[in-house]
């Protein structure tokens, strides 16, 4: 898989404070459903990928738990926030925690992969997922904006409960 990290000066410290800020808005946004803020931290040309093969190079030519474009995105928002989300009535409780984040200069912009757990309770039954958050960022006239978001679950060849709420 190719990340499009570079030789370039490595990310100075208020170039990591900003990506990392990013990182926690999107995981702020998401814990407190806050769908279409969440969705404007995205580029229109995003992709949005949990793999699942621990192994993984092309979405279009493996098995993917999701694969959504920014298109795809937004008609899943439109579903959480609308009155036919029944594998979401009542809606998933969710908390994020991010750490070990690391921060590259790339060609693009900036690539990061962060660790996390997250915890989501629904209908009393609390479900723990974990694992790297991969997120390539890029520069735009409202400031950083997510390009590329690659989940890989710890957990992703295990059986799991409904994932639609956003991981």
């Amino acid at each position: 898989m190719t990340t499009g990290v570079s030789t370039a000066a490595p990310a100075t410290a208020e170039e990591e404070r900003a990506c990392i800020e990013l990182l926690h808005r999107e995981a702020r946004h998401l814990d407190r459903r806050e769908f279409r803020l969440w969705l404007a931290l995205y580029t229109d040309d995003a992709q949005y990928w949990v793999p699942l093969l621990e192994e993984y190079h092309d979405p279009d030519t493996e098995l993917n738990i999701i694969y959504d474009d920014k298109s795809r995105l937004a008609g899943r928002v439109g579903r959480l926030e609308g009155a036919f989300a029944y594998a979401q009535d009542p809606p998933s409780r969710t908390a994020r925690m991010l750490g070990s984040v690391l921060v590259t200069r790339t060609d693009r912009g900036f690539a990061t992969e962060a660790v996390f757990f997250l915890y989501e309770l629904r209908l009393g039954v609390s479900q723990v997922l974990a694992g790297r958050y991969l997120h390539e960022l890029v520069p735009a006239a409202e400031g950083l904006r997510i390009r590329r978001k690659t989940v890989e679950l710890v957990n992703r060849t295990e059986s799991f409960a409904n994932l639609t709420f956003v991981l």
